[in-house]
C-alpha cells in the first residue's frame, strides 16, 4: 500500500471536525483514504460553487483546506513501500495543486471540475480495493 496514515495526529482529521476525526478512528487505511476522497471532492465542488457564486472569501478559504488536504495526502505517501505507484499518486497530488491554484487564480471553475473528475477516479479506483 502507499499510504501510511495513522489515526494519530492525523491533520485531515483533526482539521476538518469530529465526525471525520471519530469515523477516521475507527476506519483502516483504506476506509481513511476514501473518506479523505470524499471530503475532498465535497471541498472541490464547494470552492467551484462559490466561485461560481462570486463568494472570493468563501472559495480562498475552501481552495486553502482543498489545499491542506492534497499536502497531507503528499505527505501521508510511503515511498519506500508504495514505490512507482506513491511516485505517481505524488506526481498527480502535485498536479492538482497547481491546478487547483490556476482555478483560483483565475476564477476558472472549469479546472475545478477537472480536478473534481481525477480525485473521483481515484476514489472510484480505491473503492473497487477496499
Amino acid at each position: 500500500m502507499a499510504y501510511s496514515m495513522g489515526s494519530q495526529n492525523n491533520p485531515v482529521a483533526e482539521g476538518y471536525g469530529n465526525t471525520l476525526r471519530h469515523r477516521s478512528m475507527a476506519a483502516n487505511q483504506g476506509e481513511r483514504l476514501l473518506l479523505v476522497y470524499a471530503t475532498l471532492v465535497n471541498q472541490l465542488m464547494q470552492a467551484q460553487g462559490y466561485m461560481e457564486r462570486h463568494m472570493w472569501a468563501a472559495k480562498g478559504e475552501t481552495v486553502g483546506r482543498c489545499l491542506d488536504i492534497f499536502t497531507c495526502l503528499q505527505s501521508s505517501l510511503d515511498h519506500d513501500r508504495g514505490g512507482a505507484i506513491a511516485g505517481n499518486l505524488d506526481e498527480l497530488y502535485r498536479y492538482c495543486m497547481l491546478r487547483l491554484l490556476q482555478a483560483s487564480r483565475s476564477n476558472d471553475p472549469a479546472i475545478i471540475a477537472e480536478i473534481v473528475t481525477l480525485v473521483k477516479t481515484l476514489k472510484s479506483a480505491w473503492d473497487e480495493i477496499v
